[in-house]
């Protein structure tokens, strides 16, 4: 008997392909709209419960993460490493939301918000953070096959 090996099969590739183009989307988005309304971004991160101290820091890189996100999600080389800091980001995003609407006597809303609540955030959050885990997780075994990916 052989060795088993894990082939990718077309399918996965594809959908991890769309996967990725729709993260690198979100990301540029995200990251041009806080660069845009930067002074509103601002305004709201000084008065995000908890965040408070650092929100001239957090003004900064938030947008500076999201749009170098967007950018190492294009080269093949930085993409795993990417693909780790948008799970870990949205994970610990997805805690501080949680903490601060359920731990905290404050209630605030999302900065870019219009008619959302925190329910329609948390899908959004825990969406993105497992379509970059199924395609993190793709990328591992196609490194261990051996199998090159797009």
């Amino acid at each position: 008997m052989g060795t088993i090996t894990h082939h990718i099969k077309s399918p996965a590739i594809v959908l991890t392909t769309i996967f990725i183009g729709i993260l690198v989307l979100y990301h540029y988005y995200i990251g041009m709209q806080e660069v845009l309304k930067f002074n509103h971004f601002c305004f709201w991160l000084q008065h995000a419960p908890i965040i408070k101290p650092w929100a001239a820091i957090l003004g900064y890189l938030v947008p500076a993460l999201q749009l170098a996100l967007a950018g190492m999600l294009l080269l093949r080389k930085t993409r795993r490493c990417a693909l780790t800091v948008i799970v870990v980001q949205h994970l610990v995003y997805f805690v501080w939301v949680g903490y601060v609407f359920y731990a905290t006597p404050y209630l605030f809303w999302p900065w870019m918000a219009i008619n959302n609540n925190w329910f329609y955030k948390f899908l959004e959050i825990l969406t993105v953070a497992w379509m970059a885990f199924g395609c993190l997780r793709l990328f591992i075994k196609a490194h261990k096959s051996k199998v090159r990916l797009f």
